[in-house]
């Protein structure tokens, strides 16, 4: 198993020769192989990187055999610590929530492929599988979970993930970027703020959520903050799913985290918001996720304190309505990622488009939720 970095640059050009030099480190049982027994395939990395599989050709695809190599996006090194999603890595392996890492080399990682089907929006509806789903969050929220942590144990300047991410990913629009889409139609891009109205809205959110936080005593926990549907792995055989692609993990808002996975239920290429789910389901998934989430955390404070949660309906409503809220900030987010993207990335992808989708959503739901 091969734990190096490797001083090379994974182009089209050099694919094939660069892919099965690092695979058969890493794998040496296969050197027996002839190079003709071995396939490299494209597959769907999402909106920010490439991502090519390397198989034999008599085990298949899918099999934990199976080498992924993720070719990073173009410029994301400017708002993706790439160094601290290897460690994030490490860690899921160790609690069984994600793939093995195995190197690195200077354009991207490989990894363990993790067998099984990518949740789509029939499965996440599916009642045997959105509570192993529920319950999966549970566990990753409650990694190196140390007392119970509430938005007053920050220290002070410590701060959580998302709201120091989106002014760093803000930073990196251009002041006049709409003049650098020619390429645009003129309405489309009206339809988009400038970054003056940008760093408005991220002021005024910020603001707003930090009385929210403060006055609810939001919970903080350790989270993926990426958990579209793509990066979730339902293994049949085993029964359970697992969660992959740890590049935006970090300390937030557990009711940030569940907002993002809902708003991601309308798809990426073609979103449709119509699939978010109404509070009926989202009712039923929290009081999964919040059952198992509070009866690990109960079971810390019977040995350290009589203090105890009771989850509900009052609870469950009250946290159900912060989860929406946190939708806003999620669509924000992503909005504002998509400008990014649009002035650097290679892949072929609409991201002006996607990000005008993002603040339509945002738009239309800042008055209503925020009232909530």
């Amino acid at each position: 198993m091969s734990d190096s970095e490797y001083d090379i640059e994974i182009t089209s050009e050099n694919l094939r020769d660069s892919v099965l030099k690092i695979a058969l480190d890493i794998k040496p049982e296969w050197r027996k192989y002839s190079e003709d027994n071995f396939i490299l395939k494209f597959l769907n990395g999402g909106v920010t990187n490439r991502l090519v599989s390397c198989y034999l050709k008599e085990n298949g695809l899918d099999t934990p055999q199976t080498i992924l190599f993720r070719i990073y996006g173009k410029n994301t090194e400017h708002f993706i610590s790439r160094e601290e999603e290897i460690e994030t890595m490490k860690i899921m392996k160790k609690v069984n929530l994600g793939p093995e890492y195995y190197t690195k080399f200077k354009n991207g990682i490989s990894y363990e492929y993790l067998p099984g089907k990518i949740v789509d929006f029939e499965m996440v509806n599916d009642l045997e599988i959105y509570p192993k789903i529920a319950k999966a969050f549970a566990s990753l929220h409650l990694i190196n979970f140390k007392g119970f942590i509430r938005h007053s144990d920050l220290e002070p300047g410590q701060k959580t993930f998302i709201f120091p991410k989106i002014r760093e990913i803000l930073n990196l629009v251009h002041d006049d970027y709409k003049a650098h889409m020619s390429h645009m139609t003129d309405d489309l891009l009206a339809k988009i703020p400038n970054k003056k109205q940008l760093l408005d809205e991220v002021n005024f959110l910020e603001n707003y959520f930090k009385n929210l936080t403060e006055e609810n005593e939001s919970i903080i926990v350790f989270s993926h903050n990426d958990l579209l549907l793509a990066n979730i792995i339902f293994n049949e055989q085993e029964n359970n799913v697992k969660f992959i692609d740890y590049e935006y993990a970090g300390i937030n808002y557990q009711a940030y985290d569940i907002a993002n996975h809902f708003n991601e239920y309308a798809g990426v290429e073609n979103p449709d918001y119509s699939k978010f789910p109404q509070r009926e389901y989202q009712l039923k998934w929290l009081r999964i996720y919040l059952d198992e989430f509070y009866s690990k955390v109960n079971k810390f404070y019977t040995r350290q304190s009589d203090e105890t949660v009771l989850v509900d309906d009052k609870f469950l409503n009250q946290f159900c309505d912060e989860v929406n809220k946190f939708t806003l900030v999620s669509h924000l987010m992503w909005a504002i990622w998509s400008l990014v993207q649009a002035q650097s990335s290679d892949l072929e992808f609409n991201f002006v488009e996607y990000s005008h989708i993002r603040f339509n959503e945002y738009f239309k739901g800042r008055t209503n939720l925020l009232n909530l």
